[in-house]
């Protein structure tokens, strides 16, 4: 997940946001974080991309150069790049599909249009 350090920093559930924090994530303080987390097993709700081993070697490459091994807390790295309501974080998966040559949407600030082109309804929220 990436997304603006300021909204990390400061929303921890639901009830935190506020429209001053979200204002300033998506429009004024973009620089961004990453969370990395390891999971040891799949979940229903996850989009399954078919590729090749070449194709996954590129995006790894893409996560891994996403963020620095600076960390910021125990759960976020710095980002390189900024977040912002025109870069979102459904933007850095779409730019990451198109640099491994798999099926991609032109642009796509919400996470839908992708879902769609790999044929699973999904809620952005999971």
């Amino acid at each position: 997940m990436v997304g603006a350090r300021k909204f990390f920093a400061k929303v921890h559930e639901i009830e935190d946001v506020t429209i001053r924090t979200a204002y300033q994530s998506l429009f004024s303080e973009p620089s961004s974080l990453m969370r990395v987390v390891e999971f040891a097993q799949l979940r229903k709700s996850w989009l399954k991309v078919r590729c090749s081993n070449d194709q996954l070697a590129i995006i790894e490459k893409y996560v891994h150069g996403s963020f620095t091994d600076k960390k910021f807390n125990h759960l976020y790295f710095h980002a390189i790049g900024n977040y912002s309501a025109f870069n979102t974080c459904n933007t850095w998966v779409n730019k990451g599909l198109k640099k491994a040559g798999l099926k991609a949407v032109f642009y796509t600030l919400l996470c839908y249009p992708v879902a769609e082109l790999y044929n699973k309804p999904i809620r952005c929220d999971q």
